[in-house]
């Protein structure tokens, strides 16, 4: 599965709002292995953009999920709604978060569902479910 992780400063992920962190960590979790592929500049970073979401989804189309410590719920159902899989963590590190999905310790992690309509305890199921989300160039 292809992951896109919000962070500022390529280590942590962000505390704040997804849409607006100034990288994006790209990494792949594969057979029980993690690795970053990349870091993408968010050249919608400016918290002054408006309707920010459909541009980072855009963005970030070749990605099966969007990792963070927090998204807000217009970004998070607009992302379920166009099959990427919205999940945030109370992980602060990109390489905890990264390891403890590879291990499949998902204790940390939920997952946005839209027929809850909210998050929901990210499950070893759901982890089928990243594995074979949509990418969408």
């Amino acid at each position: 599965m292809r992951l896109a992780l919000g962070t500022d400063d390529k280590k942590t992920l962000r505390r704040e709002l997804f849409g607006d962190s100034h990288y994006f960590c790209i990494a792949e979790v594969k057979a029980g292995k993690w690795k970053v592929l990349e870091y993408r500049d968010n050249p919608h970073a400016d918290p002054a953009i408006a309707d920010k979401p459909p541009l980072v989804l855009q963005f970030l189309g070749d990605c099966t999920a969007f990792l963070s410590r927090s998204l807000r719920k217009g970004a998070f159902v607009l992302f379920a709604k166009n099959g990427k899989i919205p999940l945030v963590t109370s992980h602060e590190t990109i390489d905890d978060a990264l390891s403890a999905i590879a291990r499949r310790e998902l204790h940390r992690f939920k997952r946005f569902d839209l027929v809850e309509d909210g998050f929901v305890p990210l499950k070893e199921v759901d982890i089928h479910l990243l594995s074979r989300a949509r990418r969408t160039p």
